[in-house]
């Protein structure tokens, strides 16, 4: 079974997780050429080799990012095209709905199916999360119709579609694929530090994630100078950038002591912030399941605001608003209990659901039930 994965951006184990779960797939018997880019749009990091071979998985780095392969990729279509002459695929995987174009014309040259990730499907109550912020389109009629016909025109072109999104499958939505068999896997997570190893610090707390509209980052404009007043020994560390980069700095110039901000760090080095910190906070309304599903690996309680991702107050998170989460921060502090079973139930989440092996159990599941159903 030979797959031909095409990646938006750096595929690679210094700051990306998403190449555990394709690993994966690789030691479960399939054979995987990837074509990617050398570098993250949302990652700082020093640029990686543009050939690789990462456990067996060969990955040609032929972009410099995820922008330069949708807008750049019929430049280079004949190196393409040859490395899949030679490595003569059975099918693609095309993550991401910006690398559809190209794998579009590599479906109809090599006549082999195709399998699309996307991170959420179209929802027409959310139709700006599918076609983009709603400064870029204003009318939500315009938003719903476009939506409407870029789904239809995916779902046509796919022969089975991966979600990573929970809320296609929460409450039992049903997501109109036009026929295509679609598949809900969640977003992976890979535990490459053990979070035994490092102790909590009751004064560290963190969010890391691109600063984008949909991880909301002006809540922290309200709530973070609430959080310090009530835990004034507390340091918030943010890790990221993006184009909310002024809450952080107006937030650090404001509180230059509470406040650390780090563009970028190593996955591990993430790891070892998380897990040596007493909680996560994530504002997000949508994704940052990356973000979410580390803080469950490394054992450190989560605080969450919006509930897009199927969360357990008390069980797996502390989910609260941004009226009451310092009450609840305090709870988290003065009930040893609670703490602990938020922990270990978070842990047991990312153990059963998000571990990048399992993800990659299941990717390699809908690779198989595909091809057999193309025979």
């Amino acid at each position: 079974m030979r797959v031909l994965l095409l990646f938006p951006g750096e595929l690679s184990k210094l700051y990306n997780d998403n190449v555990y779960s394709y690993i994966a797939v690789q030691k479960s018997g399939a054979e995987i050429l990837a074509i990617c880019g050398r570098r993250s749009s949302t990652k700082k990091g020093e640029p990686v080799p543009e050939r690789e071979n990462i456990d067996g998985m060969a990955v040609e780095r032929l972009f410099h990012d995820a922008a330069d392969m949708k807008r750049s990729w019929r430049q280079k279509y004949t190196e393409i095209h040859d490395l899949t002459c030679t490595f003569k695929p059975d099918i693609i995987f095309c993550s991401q709905q910006s690398n559809m174009p190209l794998a579009i014309r590599l479906r109809r040259e090599f006549s082999i199916p195709l399998i699309l990730l996307v991170e959420s499907a179209y929802n027409p109550e959310k139709p700006f999360l599918f076609v983009g912020p709603r400064r870029a389109m204003r009318s939500r009629f315009i938003a719903t119709v476009l939506g409407r016909l870029h789904w239809r025109w995916l779902c046509y072109h796919s022969t089975s579609i991966i979600t990573c999104n929970h809320g296609d499958v929460q409450n039992g939505r049903i997501v109109n694929t036009c026929g295509t068999p679609i598949t809900y896997v969640p977003w992976p997570s890979h535990r490459s530090v053990n979070s035994a190893c490092t102790e909590k610090a009751r004064h560290q707390a963190t969010f890391i994630g691109a600063f984008s509209d949909h991880k909301n980052m002006n809540e922290f404009e309200v709530t973070i100078p609430r959080i310090l007043s009530a835990l004034p020994s507390l340091t918030f560390v943010f890790v990221g950038d993006g184009k909310h980069r002024g809450v952080v700095v107006e937030l650090q110039r404001k509180y230059p002591k509470q406040i650390s901000w780090i563009i970028s760090m190593s996955r591990n080095d993430c790891l070892r912030l998380i897990a040596g910190s007493y909680f996560a906070y994530s504002p997000a309304v949508y994704g940052g399941w990356g973000f979410i599903g580390d803080a469950w690996a490394m054992k450190t309680p989560l605080v969450a605001t919006c509930n897009h991702y199927g969360f357990h107050d008390g069980d797996d998170c502390v989910l609260t608003t941004a009226d009451s989460i310092v009450t609840r921060i305090q709870e988290l502090y003065a009930d040893a209990q609670m703490y602990q079973r938020i922990q270990r139930n978070g842990y047991r989440r990312f153990r059963l659901q998000h571990d990048a092996s399992q993800v990659g159990m299941k990717y390699y599941e809908v690779i198989r039930g595909t091809l057999q159903n193309q025979q």
